[in-house]
């Protein structure tokens, strides 16, 4: 082979070498986020805290309703039942004479 020939493929072997060189360095991190980037972040953190304890309240607050609820429904059949049992015993006694 003539060095004219070698020069060509030397000359691409160095230009693909260096676009191989190119590819493969490190691309830096993330560039550092400015303030209000920050804060957005912060607040993303408050927003979710804020979201999760109000959900916690609300929760609690539908539970103790639901007690509430079935604790009167549970008070009114039982007053019922006794109503019921002395309307029988007392006010219901002609009947049975």
């Amino acid at each position: 082979m003539s060095p004219q020939n070698d020069d060509p493929i030397e000359q691409r072997l160095k230009e693909l070498e260096a676009e191989i060189s190119i590819q493969h360095i490190p691309r830096s991190a993330k560039p550092e986020p400015n303030r209000f980037q920050l804060s957005y972040a912060k607040l993303k953190k408050v927003a979710k805290a804020t979201v999760f304890v109000a959900t916690g309240l609300v929760g609690v607050w539908i539970f103790g309703t639901a007690v509430s609820f079935v604790s009167i429904i549970l008070g009114l059949a039982i007053a019922g039942g006794v109503g019921y049992v002395g309307y029988k015993l007392f006010l219901n006694r002609d009947h049975y004479q």
